[in-house]
């Protein structure tokens, strides 16, 4: 289980104090890099529901004894096999430069360029690094299959 708490003014000493507090569920409590408090705990239960019901109210209470928020702004709830699978996937989408963007639409690299500065709709750049920039390929891909491709040279009038 995950379970965010809306707060930014949270002391160490409180999330040390609510990890204390939560030991039982071996429960790891940290700040978020939204700057909330996280809680990623284990909850042993029979359904989903109880589960859900056992961790917020751990958490809250935890929360309150501590003198921290405990405004619950999201929980995530998910069986010990999905979470030892999603353990196990790379953090980052698949990332292409223009040579892998190039092959993933059967251009040049030099026509990639083209795309990017002529078309609106193509993905946009998430890094700009000093080999080029850089894309989320399944993003490019998606591009792919909307776009209305006619291969060579346009007509002269």
């Amino acid at each position: 289980m995950h379970v965010e708490l809306r707060d930014y003014e949270t002391s160490d000493d409180s999330l040390d104090a609510m990890h204390e507090r939560l030991a039982a569920y071996h429960a790891s409590v940290g700040i978020a890099p939204n700057g909330h408090v996280s809680v990623q705990m284990t909850v042993d239960a029979s359904t989903a529901r109880q589960a859900f019901d056992t961790a917020v109210k751990a958490v809250t209470q935890a929360a309150r004894d501590a003198d921290a928020s405990t405004t619950v702004l999201g929980v995530e709830l998910m069986t010990e096999d999905e979470f030892d699978r999603r353990l196990t996937q790379t953090p980052l989408p698949a990332l292409a430069g223009l040579s892998e963007v190039g092959e993933i639409l059967g251009v040049t690299r030099q026509r990639v360029s083209q795309l990017v500065a002529e078309r609106d709709d193509f993905p946009p750049i998430v890094a700009q690094l000093k080999s080029g920039p850089v894309f989320i390929a399944g993003q490019i891909r998606a591009f792919k299959e909307r776009w209305d491709r006619s291969p060579g040279r346009p007509r002269k009038n």
